[in-house]
């Protein structure tokens, strides 16, 4: 896979991206800091789905940032022409 992932509207790449029957997963990374003296960490974002029809059903999961962060689930829709 080589297409880019959007989260909170900026394009990430798509890293270890896999499809296999009804089924998909890929990560994507970004950084983050609290303040201007803490080091910079990165969150790796894993992104799990399964399609059902014209749509995709996704639990995301991060990891590596500040703070933990609990599982989102979310539905991707396909766009009507």
């Amino acid at each position: 896979m080589t297409r880019l992932a959007r989260d909170l509207r900026l394009p990430r790449p798509i890293r270890a991206g896999e499809v296999s029957g009804d089924r998909l997963s890929f990560t994507t990374q970004s950084q983050e800091t609290l303040g201007s003296r803490d080091a910079l960490r990165t969150l790796i974002y894993r992104y799990r789905g399964t399609l059902e029809g014209d749509m995709i059903r996704f639990t995301l999961e991060t990891s590596g940032g500040h703070s933990a962060l609990p599982p989102i689930q979310f539905v991707a829709h396909r766009k009507q022409p």
